[in-house]
């Protein structure tokens, strides 16, 4: 009975009636809810749900929650007596549809059922403004929501690549590498969704000049040495990276040198940091030294958790990315491959001052 196709019908109309009463809204999230599971359940619910306008109403809703949010971090604004730079954290029930709503979205574009000239049907929805708007302020939004409109960006790139140039006056492509290089929204989805939407900016040659001349390569690998960022990056999320690289020079030729010297410079930073540990920990021995030991083993062990942890992780970091980058044929010829050599080298000469300490680390 759940799988009745006929239940879309009534789930419509919920998703058109808009309301300020927040008992309303969670019900409306159930709906969509379901919504997303009658979808991942019956091949034939995208395609029942297409051929009744569903986009159009989702697309519609999807601003009217984006608008919602926004007017609610401006009454906190007058309430609290904040400034715009304050951080929303707290997630409320419209957060939560428009989660949903995200999700649903992001399901159904893909799906061939929904046929030709979705872009020109989103943009008339003005779905670019309201991804501009969530990118833009992601702290009002929220991590998750932040992630899923710049992957809602990438995916309408790739259904519809011969659509590129209307996207393109949008300034939506811009507004998406102003977002990677400023927003720094401390999560995994965010990173992921970055290199989703940097791969489909440089499907046109429009988009691999703009990714070039923001440096927007360099600004991703930066994020492997920053501290928000050091937590989000452990298990698959560097590796992900390391592989969207890989398979943005691959096929890009022309962007192989400017990717190899960003992850040359990421390489040497590592390193970099490595040594800065190294002199951390020796000025740490000397001042034992100079004051006799007087410091008992755990006191010390303290002192030197403040230290290594945050580099061993980097380091961690760093070699999931190498070895995904480095995991098909990267042409090394342009570059110097003898230069690439003598920095790996002197990269495996940095884990000998983490090895002994392996206690230290969580």
């Amino acid at each position: 009975a759940v799988l009745n196709p006929s239940l879309v019908s009534n789930i419509l109309p919920i998703l058109q009636k808009e309301s300020e009463n927040l008992d309303e809204v969670a019900v409306t999230t159930k709906a969509v809810e379901l919504l997303k599971l009658l979808m991942e359940k019956s091949d034939s619910i995208i395609q029942i749900f297409t051929d009744n306008d569903g986009i159009e109403v989702l697309t519609r809703r999807i601003k009217v929650e984006t608008d919602n949010i926004y007017e609610i971090k401006d009454d906190q604004m007058v309430d609290d007596g904040q400034d715009e730079e304050r951080e929303y954290n707290t997630r409320t029930e419209r957060h939560e549809l428009l989660d949903s709503l995200l999700e649903i979205i992001l399901i159904i574009l893909p799906d061939p059922a929904i046929g030709g000239g979705i872009v020109s049907r989103l943009m008339q929805e003005e779905t670019h403004n309201v991804i501009i708007r969530i990118i833009n302020d992601w702290r009002v939004y929220g991590q998750m929501i932040h992630s899923y409109a710049i992957s809602l960006f990438a995916e309408i790139l790739q259904i519809e690549p011969s659509s590129y140039r209307v996207i393109y006056e949008t300034g939506l492509p811009k507004e998406i590498l102003k977002a990677i290089k400023e927003s720094h929204t401390p999560s995994s989805e965010f990173l992921c969704a970055s290199c989703n939407a940097v791969g489909s900016i440089c499907i046109n040659k429009d988009g691999i000049k703009i990714v070039t001349e923001e440096n927007i390569l360099e600004t991703l690998l930066s994020f492997l040495t920053e501290d928000i960022f050091i937590t989000p990056l452990r298990g698959e999320t560097s590796s992900i990276l390391g592989g969207a690289f890989n398979e943005l020079l691959r096929h890009h030729p022309e962007m192989v040198m400017d990717g190899l010297t960003a992850s040359y410079n990421l390489i040497e930073k590592v390193i970099k940091l490595g040594q800065y540990t190294c002199e951390e920990l020796i000025d740490m021995e000397e001042k034992e030294l100079v004051n006799n030991n007087n410091n008992n083993e755990e006191e010390k062990k303290e002192e030197k958790k403040e230290v290594i942890p945050k580099f061993y992780h980097i380091l961690n970091n760093l070699g999931s990315f190498l070895e995904a980058f480095f995991s098909q044929e990267v042409s090394l010829n342009k570059f110097g491959a003898k230069k690439w050599i003598d920095i790996m080298l002197d990269l495996l000469g940095i884990p000998a001052i983490i090895t002994a300490e392996e206690d230290l680390v969580p």
